[in-house]
């Protein structure tokens, strides 16, 4: 539903709406969360305040300004059939020659997109700072981490009010209010240029994983489908040119649908060898970057990134991974480039590491940039998986396994088939039986990676679990002492085999009685067989 009545807007989708008012010409942040009526008189129970619906820094003739906005038109957008589709909102830069159009749209599933385009239409040069767009929101019974965690995650009673940023990324900072900061590119406008914002998406915070919305989760994962979502992808260390033809080969060979170099230790001359050779066998070719690991002479080095230590580095500031962004995109315009993955240090869910992280994703992934295709991923040291999972889909994560030490090699695989797969070797390097190995489990996860990257994500002790949709298929990674784990999240009305077992089972057994698990890591393949 949507609706305008004396200057207030009212949007609302499934139990979500959201309200802001325009005061003096200016639209004002008024309430967002669980669903009200457009009659109840929120004005009287003490809601609305100053937060603008639209803050934008401009760099005009090098000074750092805010531009305010007035509203010059307002309307509801519909479809050919009629039905109201998105709540419309023009505006005029007032201290700046901009023009900036707001767009609400709710999504069928309970969420409110929000989108903003800016337009330049003066005869000089204006430059964007990096473009946050922040909204406000009240708290209630909400259980938030205050050093700005990735998400802000509700009680078990499912009644805090969030937001969570467009398509799950960017960072939220708790105070008095929720704050959520959308980062957007660093852009230079000419006469009549026109960029798009990145899409902030609001959900309600219901009753998904961590009190995170199962809404949220589920248009995450609608949106995050790619040629590569299904591709192990290979690593390859540092190399000269005519070792990588011959490793992207091989790498063909093992059943690999992606190789990447990463950009901080790798030339452009090696990363257009490496676009080439994987044209000429069929695979994709990647980027990985790690913003504390820069050679002199690679690809991503630019002159900003020299610590006062002597070591090439990016950190997380704005003009940092801005720099790092433009060297990122010379090699994604240059270069057949259709995979990027992001490194997190050790300390990923820290706040400012947070928004370092999606700040440069956002920059490579939206649409603006004309990557179309391009799949950008979070590759995470194991310590961060489990926190960055409550909040967001396994398919963010690209884990990697490597060889060293061999003897563990195969529970390395286990555990990081919970998510994207990577590895990180020389496949010249291999032994046969490791390369028996590594082609057994990739065609292992790529009938297991559906349901992995689709499904939604149960935990219990030691063990995490991920059901498919329509609770039919689920796939269990559990590390233990020997203790048993019950399976939550299959349908106790259901009959399913397990493969490891070779024994089929009530869904109830296996959630109220569950499985003895040995000592050590163990994997289950759990199918259903019949309705009970």
């Amino acid at each position: 539903m949507i609706k305008i009545d004396n200057d207030i807007c009212y949007i609302s989708a499934g139990e979500v709406c959201y309200i802001f008012t325009i005061a003096d010409g200016v639209p004002t942040h008024v309430y967002f969360g669980k669903r009200v009526e457009p009659e109840d008189d929120l004005a009287a129970l003490g809601l609305g305040g100053d937060v603008k619906e639209l803050c934008v820094q401009a760099i005009v003739d090098g000074k750092k300004k805010d531009v305010d906005f007035t509203v010059t038109e307002t309307w509801i957008a519909t479809d050919e059939d009629g039905n109201s589709r998105s709540l419309v909102v023009e505006l005029c830069g007032v201290n700046a020659k901009l023009k900036a159009t707001m767009y609400y749209t709710p999504h069928p599933r309970g969420g409110i997109y929000r989108r903003v385009t800016i337009k330049h239409e003066g005869s000089d040069e204006i430059k964007l700072a990096l473009v946050r767009q922040s909204v406000g929101c009240n708290v209630q019974n909400a259980d938030c981490k205050p050093d700005g965690f990735f998400a802000l995650c509700g009680g078990d009673s499912g009644d805090a009010y969030g937001f969570l940023c467009p398509n799950g990324e960017g960072n939220i900072t708790v105070k008095d209010t929720v704050t959520c900061d959308v980062m957007g590119a660093v852009m230079l406008y000419d006469i009549g240029e026109e960029a798009e914002c990145p899409e902030l998406l609001c959900v309600y915070s219901d009753i998904g994983r961590g009190g995170v919305s199962r809404v949220f989760h589920d248009i995450l994962r609608e949106d995050n489908s790619d040629v590569s979502e299904r591709a192990a992808v290979l690593f390859l260390p540092k190399m000269e040119w005519k070792e990588i033809v011959a490793a992207v080969k091989a790498a063909g060979e093992l059943g690999f649908g992606v190789v990447a170099l990463d950009g901080g230790m790798h030339t452009r001359d090696e990363i257009s060898t490496l676009s080439v050779a994987c044209a000429e066998n069929g695979l994709i070719a990647g980027l990985r970057i790690n913003r504390e690991r820069i050679d002199e002479q690679s690809a991503l080095r630019t002159n900003i990134c020299k610590a006062s230590d002597g070591i090439y580095k990016y950190d997380n500031s704005d003009k940092h991974t801005a720099m790092l962004y433009h060297a990122v995109r010379y090699s994604l315009s240059n270069y057949d480039i259709k995979y990027v993955m992001i490194d997190a240090p050790k300390n990923a869910t820290s706040s400012d590491t947070a928004r370092g992280m999606f700040a440069l994703r956002n920059m490579i992934k939206y649409k603006f940039d004309g990557f179309d295709g391009l799949r950008v991923d979070f590759g995470l040291p194991p310590n961060e998986v489990r926190a960055f999972t409550a909040f967001y889909p396994l398919g963010f994560i690209r884990n990697i396994v490597n060889l060293d030490p061999p003897e563990n090699f195969k529970t390395r695989f286990d555990v990081a088939s919970l998510g994207a797969l990577g590895y990180e070797l020389n496949p010249m390097e291999l032994s046969d039986g490791i390369k028996r190995a590594v082609r057994a489990q990739i065609l292992s996860y790529q009938d297991d990676a559906r349901c992995v990257l689709r499904g939604d994500v149960y935990s219990n002790g030691g063990c995490s679990m991920v059901v498919n949709k329509d609770k039919s298929r689920a796939y269990a990674v559990c590390a233990s002492k020997g203790e048993r784990i019950k399976l939550f999240g299959l349908d106790e009305h259901n009959l399913y085999h397990v493969r490891e077992l070779n024994k089929t089972f009530s869904g109830a057994a296996l959630i109220h009685c569950g499985i003895a698990v040995s000592e050590g890591t163990s994997v289950f393949h759990i199918l259903q067989v019949a309705d009970w």
